[in-house]
């Protein structure tokens, strides 16, 4: 699908974006052989091959119709939208609240 194609070419552009501010990262002489390149590195390189992945798997013909919207759709729309105000609610509280509220939410469950 074109949407896909999108997708991967956007995800690759991000990625060699990523790779170049990861670039930019000064080296240090003292420390880790790595440094501090090592990881996001790796995640640009991850992020790198998942694109390349999304773009191969568009060139397969598409043998299912596309799914109008139903009630199924709109619970997802309700899904997201409801987690959405919940982190909303979460963050606007922890700004209030502070150090209490999130040391209470996570020792009560």
């Amino acid at each position: 699908m074109l949407r896909d194609r999108i997708i991967g070419g956007l995800t690759l552009l991000l990625a060699a974006v990523y790779l170049y501010a990861t670039a930019q990262i000064p080296t240090l002489e003292i420390g880790d052989p790595l440094g501090p390149k090592a990881f996001p590195i790796l995640l640009g390189i991850t992020l790198i091959l998942a694109a390349i992945l999304l773009l191969i798997e568009t060139l397969k013909p598409d043998d299912e119709p596309e799914v109008p919207a139903g009630p199924v759709y709109r619970r997802h729309l309700w899904l997201i939208g409801g987690v959405t105000l919940w982190t909303a609610f979460y963050f606007w509280v922890f700004d209030r609240a502070g150090y209490l509220f999130r040391r209470w939410s996570t020792c009560s469950f």
